[in-house]
């Protein structure tokens, strides 16, 4: 038994492992002439040291790292090419590839099918990882450090994904750089589980569809979430803050789905323009200051069972329609609703007007923050409660709750 046990092992890791090239000390020459002899199917274990090229992966291999093992192209072109699909890259450290924006210098290109990165470390990339116009990749348990030298729009995006489809990027660490992920002109790709700090936008999809962007933590950045021109898009259990522009932004967005996010402590906590038919919904929009910022249309869309808390203004209304925020019988909480509960169903018996005409002269027209608390603003608020025809279009809420949703 343990004889056929043994051949059985023999006949499933000798093709691999005897085609597998082992350095104690490499140079640029070894690595590149390996890679130009590997076949599909090949495993290289690249032994602790420094590797100084533009290395280019052909065949279908997989290269491990036994020790401290770093790729360098010491600032020009690519560091590796990946021109080959069925491809595996584990436990290397990336640094110092090309800046040229324009010539899409990265630490990793990937122009195959079903690519693996994982475990690895990536440090002063221009791009650090591009997949161009391929499917089925995979970047996952990765720590990427970006530059923080250059001008933020001079910089890379940490990962470009670029027309690819079916692509997953999981559990890394993002700090620094300039979109934490990018992804433009693609479907059916998965954002989950990941963690950005100090970028421009943590998350940012461009004239995509059928994505989901899950469980991603977004701090101290301009935007934390940005979707733009893009539909069917799940964006649930994210948690974005201490951003300096917006927690969540949506722009000409369409049949998406924005359910138990957490956006706190943001400039705002969401922007919604143009974007339609789409359910908020269970998401907590707390301490920004601005709650919720509509503008450009954005009606059509179910928007219930939210909590909005805390924020400096709930929300700013610009546009020239009324829109109804609740579904057949529940609402959202704000915790600025003055109103009774007489049936104790923890629904207000008075709708919510969320905006009021004084917020519209606020937000148009910032220089009269001053006078906020007038006496010709109080009164200018009592006469459009009492006389609805002064009533400036507004978000209303017919079901507002009492008590905040825990969910």
């Amino acid at each position: 038994m343990f004889i056929c046990r043994f051949l059985i092992f023999l006949l499933i890791v000798v093709p691999f492992s005897v085609s597998a090239v082992s350095f104690n000390v490499s140079t640029s020459y070894d690595f590149d002439m390996s890679l130009k002899k590997a076949k599909d199917g090949d495993l290289i274990i690249l032994k602790t040291g420094v590797y100084n090229g533009n290395f280019s992966i052909r065949s279908s291999i997989s290269i491990f790292a036994d020790g401290f093992v770093l790729l360098t192209s010491n600032g020009k072109d690519d560091v590796l090419r990946i021109e080959a699909s069925n491809v595996k890259i584990k436990g290397i450290f990336f640094y110092n590839s090309g800046k040229d924006m324009l010539e899409k210098n990265s630490c990793i290109f990937i122009n195959g099918s079903n690519v693996c990165i994982l475990n690895s470390f990536f440090s002063e990339c221009g791009f650090g990882i591009w997949v161009n116009g391929s499917s089925y990749n995979y970047v996952l348990n990765n720590v990427f450090l970006g530059s923080s030298d250059l001008i933020l729009s001079d910089r890379g995006n940490t990962i470009q994904l670029y027309k690819t489809s079916n692509t997953v990027v999981s559990n890394n660490f993002i700090i620094n750089g300039r979109d934490g992920i990018y992804i433009t002109n693609s479907h059916e790709v998965s954002i989950n589980r990941n963690i950005f700090s100090n970028v421009r936008f943590g998350i940012h999809y461009m004239f995509s569809s059928k994505c989901n962007v899950i469980s991603n933590m977004i701090s101290d950045s301009l935007i934390g979430v940005a979707v733009m021109y893009s539909k069917y898009v799940d964006l649930i259990n994210n948690f974005s803050y201490w951003n300096i522009n917006h927690g969540l932004f949506f722009r000409d967005v369409l049949y998406s789905r924005i359910l138990r996010n957490k956006s706190l402590f943001n400039e705002d906590g969401v922007l919604l323009g143009n974007s339609y038919y789409n359910d908020i919904i269970n998401n907590d929009i707390i301490k920004n200051n601005i709650g919720i910022k509509v503008y450009s249309g954005s009606d059509e869309n179910l928007v219930y069972d939210n909590n909005f808390i805390s924020n400096r203004w709930q929300a700013q209304f610009l546009d020239n329609k009324k829109l109804i925020w609740n579904s057949r019988r529940v609402g959202n909480f704000w915790s600025h609703y003055i109103g009774w509960d007489l049936d104790m169903d923890n629904i207000g018996d008075k709708k919510f007007y969320v905006t009021s005409i004084s917020d519209w002269l606020v937000f148009s027209y910032p220089v009269l923050r001053v006078m906020f608390n007038s006496p010709a603003l109080v009164l200018l608020q009592k006469i459009e409660n009492q006389f609805p025809a002064f009533r400036k279009f507004s978000i209303v809420d017919n079901y507002p709750l009492m008590r905040p949703i825990i969910w």
